[in-house]
């Protein structure tokens, strides 16, 4: 009897016969996140079709990118069988030849061991090879209660703990990456504004609001206070008044505002503002933007999604991350003629199209841990749909209302940082900002 070995990569079927054509019936994979990575069982079903007479099937190969995969239990159709895992390629043995027409029931449980977990914004991998198109395919995500998905997927769904997909494999398979962020964390951040004065005398008045309140973060224990004792120190509900009196020896003052943040689910806050305040829109912005936001809504790429997602998918795809435009800060029209720009560029263009779009928006400024896990200045957007207040990120492609535990706010557009008046001698006032971020552990 002739053999076939048939090896199934991740991005294509191998077929050595011509006239042999294997067939996936069912692809199943249920996995549960570890700290190392993911364990997954899978069970396979298959079918031997169009084979030479005499002729069988003695193995097949799944291959993977991913080198550091454990394979283990394996069973064909409910029987132990043997394997083969060398340079990513992990090969099924056969008992017996598999027949024309005949289906096999493989099963085996991976280990995925990850080079990297990103500890406030794991991103998980959530996918079927285009070659099992037409299949039914159950995939099942399950998810401890530290984690939440954050990321919006058509098709997946997500409840409690699972994150899943039921139906046909579609032609192109699923390649969708999660996102999921830790249910809580409590940060210890420090933001030091520092004053510098050149050698005059004169009375200085310095408005420091309290940052991190209005976003969907809990604060406590927030203090505000300075290297120096002020003359007076007034408290208000919204800002520390410090006023001090300088002279020649003073050249700094540091503004020391400290809370204790807590982000995540288990910390969430709605916010009351009003949203009809959040509409502005300017006319050239109008007419700029109209003809953009009617594609949007004519694109079947975009079909069934909320309007606010069709928007953020829109920003993030038309929009290239580029580094050279940090600190310019665009507008709208200086935006759609480069199509780049960082954060702040991403969040100016998705505010102007949601509020034409009549969705109350703001854009947030604050803080984010980045790609190489050092906390950024950060901007993103604060929105108005279904009756509440949600966070997006259209930089970070983060749509379903709720942003990474990493993520933390500090004020929006409509809030000074630092109002600082002076009454004295003519002199030169320049004002540094840096910040020192902590995870408490106390979560």
């Amino acid at each position: 009897m002739n053999k076939i070995k048939y090896i199934l990569l991740l991005f294509f079927i191998n077929i050595f016969d011509a006239k042999a054509e294997i067939k996936i019936l069912e692809w199943k994979e249920v996995a549960k996140l570890t700290k190392y990575g993911r364990e997954s069982l899978f069970s396979i079903k298959i079918q031997a079709q169009n084979l030479p007479k005499n002729t069988g099937i003695s193995s097949f190969s799944i291959a993977s990118s991913q080198k550091k995969i454990e394979y283990s239990s394996l069973k064909v159709n409910l029987i132990d069988a043997k394997f083969k895992n060398q340079n990513g390629v992990f090969e099924v043995l056969f008992n017996r030849p598999l027949l024309d027409n005949q289906t096999a029931n493989i099963e085996f449980i991976a280990k995925d061991y990850y080079l990297k977990i990103s500890k406030y914004l794991r991103q998980e991998p959530f996918y079927v090879p285009a070659f099992v198109q037409g299949a039914i395919g159950e995939i099942e995500i399950q998810i401890s209660d530290d984690l939440e998905l954050i990321s919006n997927h058509k098709n997946i769904s997500s409840r409690n703990n699972s994150i899943s997909f039921k139906g046909r494999i579609p032609k192109e398979g699923i390649k969708e990456i999660l996102k999921l962020t830790n249910s809580g964390v409590v940060w210890n951040v420090e933001v030091r504004s520092k004053i510098n004065i050149s050698s005059t005398n004169g009375t200085m008045e310095i408005t420091a609001p309290y940052l991190f309140r209005g976003g969907a973060q809990s604060v406590r224990n927030q203090t505000i206070g300075a290297n120096i004792f002020p003359k007076q120190h007034l408290t208000t509900r919204e800002n520390d008044i410090l006023t001090f009196d300088i002279n020649p020896k003073i050249n700094e003052i540091i503004i020391e505002n400290k809370a204790e943040v807590a982000t995540g689910k288990k910390f969430r806050i709605d916010n009351d503002r009003s949203p009809e305040k959040y509409l502005e829109i300017t006319e050239s912005e109008k007419n700029l933007l109209t003809p953009i936001l009617k594609k949007i809504f004519l694109n079947p790429k975009y079909d069934t999604l909320p309007l606010h997602v069709k928007i953020l998918n829109y920003v993030h795809d038309n929009i290239t991350y580029d580094l050279d435009y940090y600190g310019k800060l665009l507008t709208v029209e200086q935006i759609l003629e480069t199509k780049s720009g960082v954060c702040s560029e991403y969040a100016t263009l998705f505010n102007a199209l949601a509020r034409l779009a009549n969705i109350p928006s703001s854009i947030v400024h604050g803080y984010a841990l980045g790609e190489y896990d050092k906390f950024e200045s950060h901007a993103w957007n604060m929105i108005f749909v279904n009756n509440r207040w949600v966070h997006v990120d259209p930089t970070w492609n983060l749509s379903s209302g709720i942003v990474s535990s990493s993520h933390i706010y500090l004020k929006d557009n409509r809030k000074e940082e630092l109002l600082v008046k002076f009454q004295g001698q003519e002199t030169d006032i320049q004002i540094d900002r840096e910040f020192a971020i902590e995870d408490s552990k106390k979560y």
